[in-house]
């Protein structure tokens, strides 16, 4: 029977993303699954680029969050003096606030992973630097600083037919056992990631429509300043105001390419 691996993969900036749950970008490619015919895959698999579970976590935990702009669940009343909350207090005898959207947090994903070098998942376990060396690796590629990126990796998330688009959130280990040399033989990791998106994917995701909101527009081939006026703010009329603060001069001859600005219409 053969057992399928969790698998955290290092993305590379052109790598894709999105689509899918959210702003995680959760897709079903079944080619991303790590596939073991012989069993448990050799601890050297995981190279440069990608990390590959040996003992798959138990549980996969989802968190998801809204931001509103109304009174929030801890407010003291009004008079109270609290401190910590920028929220309003909810009125006297209001039963329902009233909620305004502001944002979508990107979804979370936590999982423990567990690290055995005591030799019971092979000969090849069964070495005293093993379980430091698996956190390593694991730490190369989800965790360190990249310099040519200017910050930690982007992973792909990948178990059967899951994947998650995200980096790292937060990383805790827990050393259990130890050999007489006082080198650790298990440990046990917790990782929390953030699922993430490049600015194109979420604006997408979001589908922000709204002639309230400013917008980024990418000129495509046979696209007018018109008629994109009259797509965000049902009125083609806005494009010499939208022209002006692009600095566009001979705003009928849109390069393909080209992002202009539509910002929100003054009411």
């Amino acid at each position: 029977m053969n057992t399928t691996r969790l698998k955290i993969i290092k993305q590379t900036n052109s790598s894709g993303g999105g689509g899918g749950s959210s702003s995680s970008g959760n897709g079903t490619p079944t080619s991303n699954a790590a596939d073991d015919p012989e069993g448990l895959p050799a601890p050297s698999n995981s190279g440069d680029s990608e990390f590959v579970a040996l003992i798959n976590p138990a549980t996969l935990t989802f968190g998801a969050s809204i931001n509103y702009n109304g009174p929030s669940p801890n407010a003291s009343p009004a008079g109270a003096g609290a401190s910590g909350s920028a929220s309003p207090a909810q009125p006297i005898g209001q039963a329902h606030p009233h909620l305004i959207y502001q944002s979508t947090d990107p979804e979370t994903l936590s999982f423990k992973l567990v690290f055995d070098g005591t030799g019971a998942l092979g000969a090849a376990t069964n070495q005293p630097s093993f379980v430091t060396q698996q956190i390593n690796q694991l730490k190369k590629i989800t965790y360190y600083y990249q310099g040519e990126a200017h910050e930690p990796n982007k992973v792909l998330i990948a178990w059967g037919n899951f994947t998650f688009y995200a980096k790292l959130r937060s990383m805790s280990i827990n050393y259990k056992l130890f050999n007489p040399e006082g080198d650790p033989v298990r440990a046990e990791v917790d990782l929390q990631f953030s699922g993430s998106t490049n600015p194109e994917e979420a604006q997408r995701l979001m589908n922000q429509s709204s002639p309230d909101l400013s917008h980024v527009r990418v000129i495509k081939a046979g696209d007018t300043l018109p008629l994109m006026c009259k797509r965000i703010y049902g009125n083609s009329k806005m494009y010499l105001e939208v022209a002006r603060i692009n600095g566009l001069v001979n705003f009928r001859n849109l390069k393909p390419g080209t992002e202009i600005l539509f910002p929100p219409i003054k009411k």
